[in-house]
């Protein structure tokens, strides 16, 4: 075969968990084809902005990019209609980032999605599991009613509506902001992962935190069509093992961020936690009847109700598969999530991710 370059836009540093996992899919691939495929590295929105990813990848500015379809609602509708299914997870650690990973995998083999994709010259290679957003203010977050009116950075519809339904004001703010907006009360909290909010300073003015089981985005890695339709099957089935193993690595490395930053030493290590039930059960309450309503809601598809049957049978599947395998889950309240956070690392996620392989 003919030198291949794959160019990689990401708008995260190469040090994130998406980083870490793109380069060592990156290096199977590259091993795998003997140094025939290639990589070059376009980090914190070098060559693109998460922005025009779909745009950029679609027309060959970059050949593979972390798309998250929340910023192209009108491109891809159905996408973003199903992306209020990543709260349907379990919302037990580490069963939220597991099962999620697998079942939103099983969601993007729709027809529908994938024709949507490729209408902009698109092709998912895979999905990039990510854990829930957690939520992180300047001041105590004691009970439901202390966040009454405080502006949250949310950034888009999912996290806006789960904002509202808690009683904040939503402000759309860029993540590299993040941290000047809290120094300058632009917004008193953030809604956001909370290995993000290590990677962007966070903690350093946002110390209260209430570990929540708020949506966590979807993101697809997508290539370029035009490139994908002119690899063989060969090289075709290469990239598509990669990036099964690329989901593993991912996930490790968000089990590993958990450890870094709330272990001892770590950034997020002089955090307060809270449990505030009372905010979590709001937020569980407005999700469920989110998810109950989806069917009738605004950008359904045709098959709507097929493609909810399918993730309700894809969710019971793959939380069987977690229960048969030695994983330990933390309880639902505050202070066993930090204790299982801190200790992550440790969590072997192997087993999963080889019952998840023999699907393909």
């Amino acid at each position: 075969m003919d030198p291949v370059v794959v160019k990689w836009a990401d708008q995260g540093p190469d040090s994130a968990a998406t980083g870490v996992a793109f380069r060592a899919f990156a290096e199977e691939v590259e091993e795998k084809t003997d140094g025939k495929v290639t990589f070059e590295y376009y980090w914190s929105a070098a060559l693109l902005p998460g922005a025009e990813f779909l745009s950029g990848v679609g027309s060959g500015v970059a050949d593979m990019a972390p798309l998250p379809p929340v910023y192209n609602p009108q491109e891809l509708p159905v996408t973003n209609w199903a992306a209020a299914l990543n709260t349907s997870a379990e919302d037990t650690f580490p069963y939220d980032l597991l099962q999620r990973a697998a079942t939103t995998s099983d969601l993007f083999e729709d027809s529908t999605i994938q024709a949507e994709f490729e209408k902009n010259n698109l092709k998912v290679i895979t999905i990039n599991p990510n854990p829930s957003y957690n939520l992180a203010c300047k001041e105590p977050i004691e009970s439901l009613a202390s966040l009454q009116g405080r502006k949250v950075r949310a950034a888009g519809n999912l996290w806006i509506q789960e904002a509202e339904a808690l009683g904040m004001v939503p402000v759309n703010l860029p993540t590299a902001e993040l941290y000047e907006g809290l120094q300058r009360g632009v917004v008193d909290c953030v809604l956001i992962g909370a290995g993000s909010m290590s990677d962007y300073g966070v903690f350093d003015v946002a110390s209260h935190f209430v570990p929540l089981n708020a949506s966590s985005p979807f993101v697809a890695t997508v290539m370029n069509l035009d490139m994908w339709n002119s690899f063989s099957p060969e090289l075709q089935d290469v990239f598509l093992e990669a990036g099964v193993n690329f989901m593993s690595n991912l996930v490790a490395a968000d089990l590993e961020k958990y450890s870094t930053v709330f272990g001892d030493g770590g950034p997020g290590k002089d955090v307060t936690w809270y449990d505030a039930p009372d905010v979590r059960e709001a937020l569980a309450a407005y999700q469920n009847e989110r998810i109950a309503g989806l069917a009738q809601a605004e950008g359904a598809p045709a098959n709507a109700q097929e493609v909810l049957s399918a993730q309700e049978q894809s969710g019971a599947h793959w939380k069987e598969v977690l229960d048969g395998l030695d994983i330990p889950v933390a309880e639902d309240n505050a202070d066993s999530i930090k204790k299982a956070w801190m200790t992550a690392r440790d969590m072997d996620v192997t087993p999963f991710f080889e019952n998840f392989a023999k699907r393909q």
